[in-house]
């Protein structure tokens, strides 16, 4: 009896024992679930934090920007309502101002149009893309000619006619007018004079197989193709630089025609000799510039300041109302400041026309390393190293002779305001 009892009693203390493990999992269960809910209540509250600081940030952004703009805003109507206020002298002032500005502007485009004129040529870089361009050339470490030669040793089978062939391959190649022409056309036909003739000699001769002829024409079109890229780069480059000239000699020749006008509504008498006049826009406006300056705008507005001074007072009304050719010229300040900016655009554009076409050279040369064109590859890099230089070295002397930063300082100074009155 007492070992029935003792045998209930172990059994109601393990069932306990599991039960109280079952709860205390249940409850570790629930614990953790609810610890996870907290956790992701938490970390969607700190993104809704987040975003409302970011939206605060933004707001605040906004508002300092908006106070700027306002105090812009205010400064511009300032400046507008003294200008509104402006006296007889200070309306002569900026005449006169404008006046010795624009000649000075005048001469310094002049010289700079002749200037881009000249880097028209830019001679170094533009005869080592010449030379690039050139079948016969082995600046790269191999020419179209002698691998045209190579290839047909390589892919042709040793049959009778093959010494006969290659002779022939080579009177072609090395005829002068062929060997000095850097046009496409001459190689392309060149390669399919080649591999024609090739194709009819297989028809009767069985030694040369199909994958004689696809090996051929494969690596033929491989040189071929890389003188076509070279060619098409040389020729955009050629034609961008021939309307760039267009370009600058028609802005030379409307800087001429308002420089003339100018001079005519500013007092001068702009008359050149049939020589000056029947030359070149550069050589008229030097010619112009030689007589008619800066200086003499200055001694000009003087002897008028002088004539209308009674009692030791300039009478600057009398000067503009005396002289309506001041005042017109004066009206076309916006025209002096819209011609520099074309000048400006055609500077930049000559500074991208050589970046595209360097760009372009020496991605068809990082191609000819990659397919292997050369044995020596080291001399492909080096070609790459001397058109980067040569480019570089190219911009950094237009750039100096330009010196752009010099007449953006002159066209500020010119004042817009005065003629819209």
């Amino acid at each position: 009896m007492k070992k029935l009892v003792l045998i209930a009693a172990l059994s109601a203390a393990t069932s306990l024992k599991s039960h109280a493990q079952a709860i205390d999992s249940t409850t570790v269960r629930l614990l953790i679930k609810q610890n996870q809910e907290l956790l992701l209540q938490l970390n969607q509250n700190n993104a809704r934090v987040a975003r409302l600081t970011d939206s605060l940030k933004q707001a605040y952004n906004s508002i300092q920007q908006h106070e700027m703009d306002l105090q812009k805003a205010d400064a511009g109507l300032r400046q507008f309502r003294t200008k509104l206020e402006i006296n007889e002298e200070s309306r002569y002032r900026i005449v006169k101002n404008n006046l010795l500005y624009s000649f000075e502007l005048f001469e310094l485009m002049n010289d700079k149009l002749n200037t881009l004129e000249a880097f028209n040529q830019l001679e170094t870089y533009q005869l080592l893309v010449t030379d690039l361009n050139n079948p016969a050339s082995e600046s790269l470490g191999f020419s179209y000619n002698k691998k045209v030669v190579q290839l047909l040793e390589n892919n042709l089978p040793p049959i009778r006619k093959k010494s006969r062939f290659i002779d022939f391959a080579k009177v072609m190649l090395e005829n002068p007018v062929v060997k000095g022409l850097t046009a496409a056309t001459p190689v392309l036909n060149i390669g399919t004079s080649v591999f024609s003739s090739i194709t009819a000699m297989a028809v009767n001769e069985d030694r040369i197989s199909a994958e004689n002829l696809s090996n051929l024409k494969r690596d033929l079109d491989k040189y071929t193709m890389y003188y076509i890229r070279l060619h098409n780069a040389n020729q955009s480059f050629n034609n961008n630089l021939g309307t760039f000239k267009v370009s600058n000699n028609n802005l030379h020749n409307r800087l001429r025609e308002f420089v003339v006008k100018n001079l005519q509504d500013s007092g001068f008498n702009p008359k050149a000799p049939d020589a000056a006049t029947d030359a070149s826009p550069s050589a008229h406006l030097l010619y112009l510039f030689s007589v008619y300056n800066r200086d003499a705008a200055y001694k000009y507005l003087e002897s008028l300041e002088t004539k209308f001074t009674e009692k030791g007072k300039v009478h600057y009304g009398k000067i503009l109302d005396n002289n309506p050719n001041l005042t017109n010229m004066n009206k076309r300040t916006q025209d002096i400041i819209d011609m520099y900016k074309e000048f400006e655009f055609l500077y930049g554009q000559y500074l991208s026309m050589l970046d595209k076409n360097n760009a372009e050279m020496v991605a068809i040369l990082e191609q000819a390393m990659t397919d292997k064109l050369s044995d020596s590859p080291q001399m492909v890099t080096q070609q790459i190293e001397k058109l980067k230089n040569e480019k570089k070295k190219g911009t950094e002397s237009i750039q100096r002779a330009i010196n752009i930063q010099r007449m953006k300082n002159l066209v500020e100074k010119l004042d817009t305001f005065y003629p819209t009155l």
